[in-house]
């Protein structure tokens, strides 16, 4: 290749006579210097050394240009076939697909026409490409197929399982199947369509979690209901080892303390409140200790009471990453906190996100009574959150001259 370039600028490759390397001289079209030995100049060899990577490099351009240029006939080609059918030339598709066109041809997302043709709700099209033997279970480079973008059109759906479509594959990045995607958008019909189909009720994802669990943390009340009323285990355990119930009590929570900025949020507190109920009237259940932090956040004293009397750790931190007894302050509930302090909870037990304890969260509150009963029942002011703060550094940011006098005082 370098002696070919070499030549069309006039320049020969010929062996030195001494036999120890081979030597360059410029051929007869530049007399003046014929004899030159090139070869001996560094300033060539460096020429030289530079001409084969320009080569290489121009090589590689070439070959990359020519594959940029397949992957775009691939697209056009795709495109094309899924015009020609959205148009509804079905004459002009044959004879697109007798001429060799792939008819499970991906685009640059790895879509082919059927998962084009099912996103733009063409249930010809879909029928079209089935007879024409299209491929139902390939992925695109999401690992979704059609059917996972057939659940919002059910007449698509139907088509796709009466051909025998793949009902369980998993979308590759989070192992979605298509019954998380229904469950996931409370598409009824395509639901009920699935399971009746053969797709596994309590599959799970890459979070261990099932259509149930995904339809409960995503507050959709009716498919919650129906994958109950269809099998569904209410029990099931995601990759923390937290039960269905035991997420609808961490997204309660969470609503909860919006709910203190964001009135607008009380309606959605609502639904999951009415969810938790749909669920322990179908026998979902939750571990005591969770129980306990839940009635500490609700204020619920029947029930932290019974809790209690139970065998539990009054200080676990499951679920809900904190105790019971941060909970009851962070939510101003001290008459939960009196109960706790009185059947031995630690007061200087800390939650594991911030590492702060619930004087910490007493004083966020800026709660007098409960900054009191906490330090008197031996609170720490000395301790320190994740950031290295004390409780006095919280106070002083929040400017209350009383709570920084109580710290203080005790500090002395």
């Amino acid at each position: 290749m370098l002696q070919i370039f070499l030549k069309k600028i006039n320049i020969n490759l010929v062996p030195h006579p001494s036999k120890r390397s081979f030597a360059m001289f410029i051929n007869e079209a530049h007399p003046f210097i014929k004899e030159a030995n090139i070869n001996c100049s560094c300033c060539f060899r460096l020429l030289y050394k530079n001409l084969l990577l320009l080569i290489t490099y121009l090589l590689m351009i070439s070959f990359l240009e020519s594959c940029k240029l397949v992957i775009f006939n691939k697209n056009k080609q795709c495109a094309n076939l899924f015009f020609l059918l959205e148009e509804g030339n079905l004459e002009a598709a044959n004879e697109y697909l007798s001429k060799g066109c792939n008819i499970n041809l991906k685009d640059a997302e790895g879509k082919t026409p059927l998962m084009q043709a099912t996103l733009a709700h063409k249930s010809k099209i879909v029928e079209y490409l089935i007879n024409k033997d299209a491929q139902l279970n390939i992925q695109d480079n999401n690992g979704n197929t059609a059917v996972h973008y057939a659940i919002d059109d059910i007449s698509i759906l139907k088509n796709l399982i009466n051909a025998h479509a793949d009902l369980n594959i998993k979308e590759n990045n989070l192992g979605l199947t298509p019954l998380h995607l229904a469950s996931a958008k409370g598409e009824m019909h395509a639901i009920e369509e699935l399971i009746k189909s053969g797709a596994h009720i309590d599959s799970e994802d890459n979070e261990k979690c099932t259509p149930l669990c995904t339809a409960a943390g995503l507050g959709q009340k009716d498919a919650v209901e129906l994958l109950i009323k269809l099998g569904a285990n209410v029990n099931s355990l995601d990759i923390n080892n937290n039960t269905i119930l035991e997420q609808n009590l961490l997204s309660i929570r969470s609503l909860k303390i919006e709910l203190k900025f964001r009135p607008s949020k009380e309606k959605e507190y609502l639904l999951y409140k009415e969810m938790q109920n749909i669920l322990k009237n179908a026998g979902a259940q939750a571990r005591k200790e969770a129980e306990l932090i839940f009635a500490s956040i609700e204020g619920n004293e029947q029930e932290v009471e019974k809790a209690i009397m139970s065998s539990l750790d009054i200080n676990s931190k499951i679920c809900f990453d904190a105790p019971a007894i941060y909970e009851a302050a962070l939510f101003d509930n001290k008459s939960i906190v009196k109960m706790l302090i009185k059947h031995g909870a630690d007061v200087n037990a800390k939650n594991k996100y911030n590492e702060e304890t619930a004087l910490f969260a007493a004083i966020a509150n800026e709660n007098i009574d409960m900054i009191k009963l906490l330090i008197s029942s031996g609170a720490l002011i000395s301790e320190t959150n994740f950031s290295g703060l004390t409780v006095l550094d919280i106070a002083k940011w929040s400017g209350r001259e009383d709570i920084i006098a109580i710290i203080e005082k005790e500090k002395k």
